[in-house]
């Protein structure tokens, strides 16, 4: 009749809860492992069966309802109950049964009803039966062990940390798999469609191919075999490790810069991977270094930047930077030396008129000096 009721109040209160669902415990490895539903003979002296074993999930733990049944065959000795103790899966220690038990007479039979509960993040690996285990850190040597495999239909799901930006060296991808209950038994991929490869011996996939579409197929499975399906696949994954290509640029005018005079500095700029993204014209007369943005003209396909007019004799030196989307340098500066121009002077309009004043007066004079004919 005990027996009845607890099974009884078991029902009810798995019909109140969000979803429950029967947990195989055994092993099919190793001997060790008791099965639910077979007496097994405790050290203490009683035969122990484990008559039902369910999970209650709530919305942040899970409970673990257990039914079984003692029985103490000796016919002439009475044995304290022991109890169960559940064993974390990836932490030492566990969670042990609480409550006050009995003694067991010769020919006695009691079945009792227990529920441990405890967070999602925290959870289980061994079920286990012992009379001394309240304390223990690990499963006893000489316990009544069930092993706890969750019932799992759900695959993995693996997350990448790529952020779709360029890079200009090899990098690497990193793959992170969760299961709702289980263990990761492996995360797999494959870059560019090439051979499968595992994380855990392979390492995290290393994107090596200079492109704008490199992939990345991955996927995960679970211990108990889900597999994650269809396998995600990662595209537009950029690398671009080669400069731009700075070709020599040319000025105009190409000769003589005069006083004041803009000059007009043009070049060829390509970058066949990422893209050009930026060129900048850097100038300097011995005093400081400055930067001008350059402009793309679409007509030439040249970039052109202008350096203002300087004064006479000045001597201006420049160079050209470039930078691809994926922050790669190019330096056209002549093999260190940098490109030069020098203002010449110019020719002054008043020394001109002088000049013009002196030569008709020479004139004039050679022509006052010819003798008269008669």
């Amino acid at each position: 009749m005990k027996k009845l009721f607890s099974v009884m109040l078991l029902m009810l209160l798995t019909s109140t809860l969000t979803l429950a669902f029967n947990v195989q415990l055994a092993s099919t490895t190793n001997s060790d492992w008791c099965e639910i539903g077979v007496p097994y003979r405790a050290v203490d002296g009683l035969t122990v069966t484990l008559d039902s074993f369910t999970i209650v999930e709530k919305t942040g733990s899970y409970q673990y309802m257990i039914t079984y049944t003692l029985k103490n065959e000796n016919p002439d000795e009475a044995i304290d109950e022991g109890s169960f103790k559940m064993y974390y899966k990836h932490e030492s220690g566990g969670l042990p049964q609480y409550g006050f038990f009995g003694k067991l007479f010769p020919g006695d039979t009691k079945t009792r009803s227990y529920t441990f509960e405890e967070l999602k993040s925290k959870l289980f690996d061994v079920l286990e039966y012992h009379h001394d285990n309240f304390f223990s850190k690990e499963p006893l040597e000489d316990s009544l062990k069930w092993k706890v495999v969750y019932p799992d239909n759900t695959p993995p799901i693996t997350e990448h940390d790529y952020d779709g930006a360029w890079r200009k060296s090899d990098f690497t991808i990193t793959l992170t798999a969760t299961d709702n209950i289980n263990r990761i038994e492996e995360t797999y991929y494959r870059i560019n469609d090439g051979p499968v490869k595992k994380v855990s011996v392979d390492g995290q996939p290393c994107i090596t191919t200079e492109g704008a579409n490199n992939t990345l197929e991955y996927w995960s499975a679970d211990t108990v075999g889900n597999e994650e399906f269809p396998h995600k696949i990662l595209t537009g994954i950029k690398l671009d490790k080669t400069a731009p290509m700075i070709e020599i640029p040319f000025r105009m005018p190409e000769n003589d810069v005069e006083p004041d005079q803009e000059v007009k500095v043009l070049v060829n700029v390509t970058d066949f991977v990422s893209g050009v993204k930026i060129v900048a014209l850097y100038y300097t007369n011995d005093t400081i270094w400055r930067s001008v943005p350059m402009a793309f003209n679409t007509t030439s396909a040249l970039w052109e930047a202008i350096i203002p007019g300087h004064v006479e004799g000045t001597q201006v030196k420049y160079r050209i930077e470039a930078y691809d989307n994926a922050e790669n340098v190019a330096v056209e500066d002549d093999a260190g030396q940098c490109y030069t121009y020098t203002v010449i002077p110019e020719f002054p309009s008043v020394t001109m008129l002088l000049l013009l004043l002196i030569f008709s007066s020479f004139v004039i004079a050679l022509m006052k000096r010819r003798p008269k004919k008669i």
